[in-house]
């Protein structure tokens, strides 16, 4: 037993010093070795050349057609359609045919309306002037007898009053007869015998000498009186001839209320000439808008048809006929008339159908403020989908910012093949720029219109320049800088300026120069004056 015990205790003994060396002798050893070891960080680098550099923006766009064909019509009777929604056709073909007939039916019967009005109102017109002619004739005749008949009375007042002021005798008194009667008359004496008889030889001597006859003026005046009294009954009997003749004063004034309802008329039938005149036009302007037949205007799809063979198609308002013959009677108070005419027809605002060319189409992109910045017209686009490559450059680029989305905004849009078209981002409201690129190359329509299309934008390009790799480019408070390998293998820190940058590298406008060795993918603690061991991977 003790033997066994011995033994034991040896092998812990033996066990015991082993662990004391490794304790010991380990940390001891690799403190020997870290000292002896060198320390200096290991990097990789590259060196600078000239190459060529493109800078290249991924984007995802929206396919949309090239060209959209929107036809719109007023009522029209739909006699065939030709093509549904999902067709390809080829410019020129025939899309749909209307019937024509209502409108040419319409249009004549304006035309006659418009001649029958005309002629009604030159009747009218006509039938008015003769009315007036009479009318004057007779009122002139009046005038001519009233005048007639003041100027007997005139002459009449003036005979009248010279007979007051005339005697109708005359009296003659030879000159001194006063005298010789009175010579008479003193040498009669009253007493004598003979007195009586020297009194009446006095008398005779006086009636002598007095001679009483006829007035010639008093005779005048009394032809005067005759001839105003002719010049009177006359008159009178003009007037009277007047005003019972069929054309004279009392047909006139009694007609005057005919020739006021006749200038009514006339003016009634003037507005009615304007109203079928306004009507024809109307119709005339129907007919000459109507399409007989629509044609695809561009190589495309069919994305809307809304006819029916059969039916009406276009303005779903009253038809142009009701509107026109509103215009031609009915109501005459209804001053709506023909505004209803005109809207009805003007173009529905409903297409009766809709083509999209994709045969040509092209690409649409929202850019943001940020990217905006680095797009312009003309840059190069390059267009990927299942393998397949095609080549395009940006057509158009909006100078005015918004947040609406890429979709169709027309009432259509819940309809048409496009569908809805949201936004990139579907979410984001910050203001973006609308582009338009154009898509060239091989089975372009074998596209969908309204899918996504990526593509990738080549912003800018350079040739035979100093290149950097991305890996090696450091930014810090907006400084770009690299780290150099010094003939010392210390680092050496560089600003720079940057020129193009694309996903690979930047080009170097300043501050580096061919042949620089850079460290790729420097740590941050990595220092200026630093050095390290160099491991090269070129």
């Amino acid at each position: 037993m003790s033997q066994i015990s011995n033994n034991r205790r040896k092998r812990a003994i033996r066990r015991g010093i082993a662990v004391i060396l490794i304790l010991v002798v380990g940390p001891s050893a690799w403190l020997i070795y870290n000292n002896l070891r060198d320390h200096s960080p290991i990097v990789r680098t590259s060196t600078l050349a000239a190459g060529n550099i493109t800078s290249i923006m991924s984007i995802t766009t929206t396919i949309k057609p090239g060209a959209v064909q929107k036809t719109y019509v007023s009522r029209q009777l739909v006699k065939t359609v030709l093509v549904q929604a999902g067709d390809q056709v080829k410019k020129g073909d025939p899309l749909i045919v209307f019937d024509l007939t209502e409108q040419k039916e319409q249009q004549e019967a304006a035309a006659n309306a418009k001649k029958q009005a005309e002629e009604a109102a030159a009747k009218i017109s006509a039938t008015l002037a003769s009315q007036s002619k009479n009318a004057q004739t007779a009122q002139t005749d009046l005038q001519r007898q009233i005048s007639r008949l003041s100027t007997g009375v005139s002459g009449l007042t003036s005979a009248l009053s010279g007979l007051g002021g005339t005697n109708p005798v005359l009296l003659s008194i030879e000159d001194n007869l006063a005298q010789t009667i009175a010579g008479q008359l003193a040498l009669i004496d009253p007493a004598s015998p003979d007195a009586a008889a020297k009194v009446q030889e006095v008398l005779e001597t006086m009636l002598a000498g007095v001679q009483i006859g006829d007035n010639p003026a008093y005779g005048q005046q009394l032809d005067q009186l005759d001839q105003s009294v002719e010049k009177i009954n006359s008159a009178f009997t003009g007037l009277l001839k007047s005003l019972t003749s069929s054309t004279g004063l009392v047909s006139s004034l009694g007609g005057s209320s005919a020739i006021s309802q006749l200038g009514e008329l006339s003016a009634a039938a003037q507005t009615a000439v304007a109203q079928a005149t306004q009507a024809e036009k109307l119709a005339r302007q129907a007919l000459d808008a109507a399409v007989e037949t629509i044609y695809a205007e561009t190589d495309g799809i069919i994305a809307q048809v809304n006819a029916v063979a059969g039916e009406y198609a276009g303005s779903s308002g009253s038809t142009s006929s009701s509107s026109l013959a509103s215009l031609f009677g009915g109501d005459s108070n209804n001053s709506g008339n023909s505004a209803s005419a005109l809207d009805s027809l003007s173009a529905s605002q409903t297409p009766v159908i809709i083509l999209y060319d994709n045969t040509r189409p092209k690409a649409v992109f929202q850019a943001n403020r940020l990217d905006s910045k680095k797009l312009a017209v003309g840059m190069p686009v390059t267009y990927r989908q299942d393998d397949k490559t095609w080549q395009g450059k940006i057509t158009y680029k909006g100078k005015i910012a918004s947040n609406s989305s890429l979709g169709d905004s027309s009432s259509d849009s819940q309809s048409n093949l496009l569908g809805s078209m949201s936004s990139v981002s579907g979410l984001t409201a910050e203001p973006v720029i609308d582009l338009e690129m154009s898509i060239e190359g091989e089975g372009l329509t074998d596209l969908t219109l309204g899918f996504n299309l990526d593509a990738e934008i080549e912003t800018a390009s350079a040739k035979n320049v100093l290149l950097l790799p991305a890996e090696a480019m450091k930014k810090e408070l907006g400084v770009y800088y690299a780290f150099v390998l010094g003939a010392d293998n210390r680092l050496i820190r560089r600003t720079f300026t940057p020129g193009i940058q694309s996903d690979r590298y930047a080009e170097v406008l300043e501050g580096l120069q061919v042949g620089d060795k850079v460290i790729l993918n420097p740590s941050n603690d990595l220092s200026d004056g630093l050095p390290v061991k160099e491991k090269n991977d070129e």
